[in-house]
């Protein structure tokens, strides 16, 4: 059995704490979307800004709930830059 497959096999919460909450919504959303979408080429995952511009088509299908969540989970993460940076 693959990851993906054992995956694909656990409860909600389970995927979301693997993936991440907004990464795991996007995966059960689009099925066509594999586990290997949310890593670089060296295995490293991607955040969700540059998994936005990598999958703009899947992102373009998300409910107005999820767009907003990816987009606090970036102004966090912006925020969280600006205050390493002082």
């Amino acid at each position: 059995m693959s990851y993906e497959t054992w995956l694909k096999r656990q409860n909600v919460e389970t995927q979301d704490f693997i993936l991440g909450p907004a990464r795991a919504r996007l995966w059960r959303r689009d099925p066509t979307l594999r586990i290997s979408t949310f890593t670089d080429s060296g295995g490293r995952p991607l955040t969700l800004a540059q998994l936005a511009v990598r999958e703009a088509d899947s992102l373009l299908n998300l409910s107005d709930d999820e767009v907003r969540a990816v987009a606090r989970w970036i102004g966090e993460v912006r925020v969280q830059r600006l205050l390493r940076s002082k």
